[in-house]
């Protein structure tokens, strides 16, 4: 897990200095933070850090994302595949579980004032989940997210 964001992190970091750099930092309002780079062009990469904390069920959430702009990098019409990792445990049953899943969004960000960033999106994903009990579970759901944040 450290590795795939260190890697991403990377490749983000090493392309800044290639590119015209557009960044944003979000707040989504149905919980997390994402960081949002924009590359040359309309490309864009963008990595979400979830925190489950319920009462007898905490853990995390990393979705690392791709974002494909239709007129230009961080701005506008998006369609964006995604892969997300998560890490989650149950104090009340004593087992914790890994999901890995795959999913894809379609949505619109706008930037008011150059800075000012409002992000919506509605998606599908399908998950694979695994406990330590080598149970296992797959489902899919509806992905809905807005975010409001910075851009710079």
């Amino acid at each position: 897990m450290k590795k795939i964001i260190f890697l991403f992190l990377l490749f983000v970091s090493v392309n800044i200095g290639f590119s015209q750099s557009k960044n944003a930092i979000k707040l989504n309002l149905f919980g997390g933070v994402e960081f949002e780079h924009g590359f040359k062009g309309n490309h864009a990469a963008n990595i979400q850090y979830r925190v489950l904390l319920k009462p007898n069920i905490n853990g995390y959430l990393v979705n690392l994302g791709y974002r494909y702009y239709f007129k230009e990098s961080i701005k506008g019409i998006y369609f964006s595949p995604m892969l997300s990792i998560g890490q989650f445990n149950s104090t009340e049953y004593h087992v914790s579980a890994t999901m890995v899943g795959l999913g894809f969004a379609f949505g619109s960000q706008w930037i008011w004032w150059k800075h000012f960033v409002l992000d919506a999106n509605i998606g599908y994903g399908q998950y694979a989940l695994s406990d330590d009990y080598n149970n296992s579970e797959e489902f899919g759901t509806l992905l809905l997210k807005l975010g409001i944040g910075y851009a710079f």
